[in-house]
């Protein structure tokens, strides 16, 4: 059985990777140009017997995306149904090569989802998140926005450390000046600033895989959707219009079997499958917050669900992304389960 769920997350997996590498969007970003972003995900089940909305439960996509490898401080995988979370930054073009951007990033604002403001730690998260609102971070990004590293961290965790002593935040309470090589020697090696925007403000990473997509010409279609496991159908339509205008409509449907998981080494397999530096996300699917009619875990393997992504993706003609919207729509036998995803540029 793991293999054939192993091989089933690799076809996945591959067929997805592939639809969206074959043709990809070139950017062509000036020096000086300035753009502000918007994100907000939000996670919803709606329940069939009475199309009551239930809250609290663990939802994933079953699609793969170039968004990068899972782990567990993925604050999209940890926002459960009825949840959300938002964030708004800006980029700055500092430098424009034929090769790479230095870009600078600052963030304006972070929406937590209500399980983190609740929490007890809820306080010294936010005291981080406004110290992180006065940094302005200098970014290296290459000309494709595949890949991206932030070249000016010592200069950053030097002005967190002096900021967090001048406000006296708990985060250094135990720590003194004569640590401060080894705390931001420490900082480098987590990669802090990295692991923060990663959780806080997936909205950069969404703007970087907007460009990622598959965006060939015209009208494409691929596969054909029958209700058997591992069926799916893929379709785009690129239009174009002046300049770099461009407007990208994907849509995937697909069929998959829910499965249990029964120990934490079959997690572990799921997890390590890797193709392409793409990882599948989740065939395991998700676990229960409330009662087993609300269940996303079914004990019979021969449970088949629809599951369809569906994504709009908007470029201005000077290149800039002007509005990505990705829906992926789980079609359970109890339920509903819907994520929205929304990045779209703002005027002010």
């Amino acid at each position: 059985m793991r293999r054939t769920a192993t091989l089933l997350l690799l076809l996945l997996t591959t067929l997805w990777a592939s639809a969206q590498n074959k043709h990809t969007y070139l950017p062509d970003f000036k020096k000086g140009q300035t753009v502000i972003y918007e994100y907000l995900l939000k996670k919803t089940y709606q329940r069939n017997s009475d199309n009551t909305t239930v809250d609290g439960l663990e939802l994933n996509s079953p699609f793969a995306t170039s968004m990068g490898e899972f782990n567990l401080i993925d604050m999209v995988k940890m926002i459960p149904t009825g949840d959300n979370i938002s964030n708004k930054f800006s980029l700055k073009v500092l430098e424009a090569t034929p090769y790479a951007y230095i870009m600078e990033l600052k963030l304006i604002d972070v929406g937590l989802p209500k399980e983190i403001i609740k929490d007890e730690s809820a306080k010294e998260i936010l005291d981080i998140i406004n110290l992180v609102k006065s940094l302005k971070l200098r970014l290296m990004m290459s000309r494709k926005l595949g890949e991206w590293v932030v070249i000016n961290t010592d200069e950053l965790y030097r002005q967190l450390i002096a900021e967090a002593r001048k406000q006296k935040l708990s985060v250094l309470e135990n720590e003194n000046e004569e640590n401060d090589k080894e705390l931001i020697a420490a900082m480098q090696r987590e990669n802090a600033i990295n692991i923060f925007f990663s959780m806080f403000v997936p909205g950069f990473n969404v703007f970087t895989e907007a460009y990622h997509l598959r965006c060939e010409d015209g009208h494409r279609e691929e596969g054909e959707l029958k209700e058997e496991e591992g069926k799916f159908k893929f379709v785009s339509d690129v239009t174009k219009g002046k300049g770099k205008e461009l407007n990208l409509k994907m849509n995937m449907d697909m069929y998959f079997k829910l499965r249990k998981i029964y120990d934490d080494t079959y997690i572990n397999d799921m997890d390590s499958v890797v193709v392409d530096s793409v990882e599948g996300y989740n065939i395991e699917m998700d676990t229960i917050a409330t009662d087993d009619e609300d269940s996303l875990l079914y004990e019979d393997w021969s449970v088949l669900c629809k599951a369809q992504n569906i994504i709009d993706v908007k470029m201005d003609k000077k290149s800039w992304l002007k509005e990505y919207e990705n829906t992926v729509i789980i079609n359970y036998p109890n339920g509903v389960g819907t994520i929205y995803q929304v990045l779209r540029r703002r005027n002010d």
